[in-house]
């Protein structure tokens, strides 16, 4: 799913017409091209705040990077991402190793490593897909988070507060769908 599907999903949700018809079909009346452009720019960083707040609150986005270590340092800005929560750290045999973090760097065995880690997604543009799938994450669920805070940013607190409670509902839900373990049945 990409930033502008959401965008769409989210202006429909706020009865924004003109918006959908901008971006489906880059149709708009004559004069409204800049007004345009604002909302959905303002669209596009609601959709940015939206994932961001569900990679740090309720559905961390999960990598695991190689990389090596002459002396057993390695930087978090040696990294592909911007680090929220080190899980674990694996030898080249895939055997989890002990590590140590500190506030700029994870000590761990002097050798090639795997880490893995959630971190902070990057500031998505328009036509880029965001880390989140749609079996993960569905769009809905952020359209909800970006609604909420299209009513915010434009003082509408009370629809705001609603669209924001759809968000905090659907995103807990989704957090407890991925973490859910279904106990082991046996035969009597």
């Amino acid at each position: 799913m990409t930033i502008k599907e959401i965008t769409i999903s989210a202006a429909g949700y706020l009865g924004k017409e003109d918006i959908i018809e901008y971006l489906e079909n880059h149709t708009f009346a004559a004069g409204e091209e800049p007004r345009l452009k604002k909302e959905i720019n303002i669209l596009n960083r609601c959709a940015n705040l939206t994932i961001n707040r569900l990679a740090t609150e309720y559905v961390p986005i999960k990598t695991v990077e190689s990389v090596r270590s002459v002396n057993g340092k390695i930087t978090y800005a040696s990294l592909q991402n911007d680090v929220l929560d080190v899980l674990s750290v694996y030898d080249y045999c895939d055997n989890k190793i002990s590590f140590k973090l500190y506030p700029l760097y994870i000590k761990t065995k002097p050798e090639a490593v795997k880490i893995e880690y959630t971190f902070i997604p990057v500031k998505y543009e328009a036509d880029q897909t965001v880390a989140y799938s749609e079996k993960d994450v569905p769009a809905r669920v952020i359209a909800y988070g970006v609604a909420a805070e299209w009513c915010m940013i434009s003082g509408d607190y009370d629809e705001g507060r609603i669209w924001d409670k759809r968000f905090k509902e659907s995103a807990e839900n989704v957090s407890v769908a991925r973490n859910r373990v279904v106990k082991a049945r046996s035969w009597i």
